[in-house]
């Protein structure tokens, strides 16, 4: 009978190990797509309450996708009330933009680790562009994640 996952994007999918056991453990394991499918929209559910308060207004919900976060959206919010007009335009048109959108993703990310994003490029330009935002976020993730860590 094969079994499905919830591989580390989210995504409820098929598990292929079949000579070494799987990486994701045998918790995150189920019978059935429906079965996995479930747990992940309840995942998702949980997710959303843990996540910082800040990003959660930038979520919307695509039937075919589930929750997905406009990054974009939630970086010119956040450029628009920090930075000034002329610095956002010449932002808006930097190769930093796109780093920053990965930035945001990464803060709202149920899979989100302090030690990952300390040294990340994501966090030194998001510190450079917006400092102040980026530290009512941090705060926020990192105490998302420590209460994810306790409750996985």
């Amino acid at each position: 009978m094969a079994k499905f996952h919830i591989a580390k994007d989210g995504q409820t999918k098929p598990c292929t190990a079949t000579v070494k056991a799987c990486p994701l453990g045998e918790a995150n394991h189920f019978g059935s797509l429906e079965e996995a499918v479930a747990h992940a929209m309840e995942a998702e559910r949980t997710h959303m309450l843990t996540m910082p308060a800040a990003l959660r207004r930038f979520f919307f919900d695509d039937d075919e996708q589930g929750s997905i976060f406009d990054e974009e959206r939630a970086l010119v919010s956040f450029a628009a009330e920090e930075l000034s007009t002329e610095k956002y335009r010449a932002f808006r048109k930097d190769a930093d933009w796109h780093i920053a959108e990965i930035g945001l993703t990464t803060l709202a990310s149920r899979s989100f680790t302090v030690e990952d994003w300390v040294d990340s490029l994501e966090r030194e330009t998001l510190a450079q562009r917006l400092p102040i935002t980026l530290r009512a976020l941090e705060e926020e993730a990192i105490t998302a994640a420590d209460l994810r860590e306790v409750f996985a």
